[in-house]
C-alpha cells in the first residue's frame, strides 16, 4: 500500500486543474455556442477553486513544517 503525502496530492491538484483550465479558456476562446461557452465558464470556475484548495493544502504543509522546526529548536 502506497501512503501519498499532502504535498504529492496537492501537486496533483495543481496540475488537473491547471489543465483543466487550460482547456476551458482553449474552448472560451474558439467562439463557442451558447450553452459550450456557459459549461466551459462553469468548468473554469471549478478549475480555478481546485487549484485554490490545492495551494492551500502546500501553504497549510509549510506552515505546519515551520512550527515543527520552531518546536525543534
Amino acid at each position: 500500500m502506497k501512503i501519498t503525502s499532502a504535498s504529492d496530492m496537492a501537486m496533483a491538484g495543481l496540475r488537473k486543474g491547471m489543465s483543466e483550465v487550460r482547456r476551458s479558456a482553449e474552448t472560451l476562446a474558439s467562439r463557442p455556442t451558447d450553452a459550450e461557452g456557459v459549461a466551459a465558464a462553469v468548468s473554469l470556475k471549478q478549475a480555478a477553486r481546485q487549484v485554490e484548495a490545492a495551494s492551500r493544502i502546500i501553504e497549510t504543509e509549510n506552515e505546519m513544517l515551520g512550527t515543527l522546526l520552531d518546536v525543534k529548536a
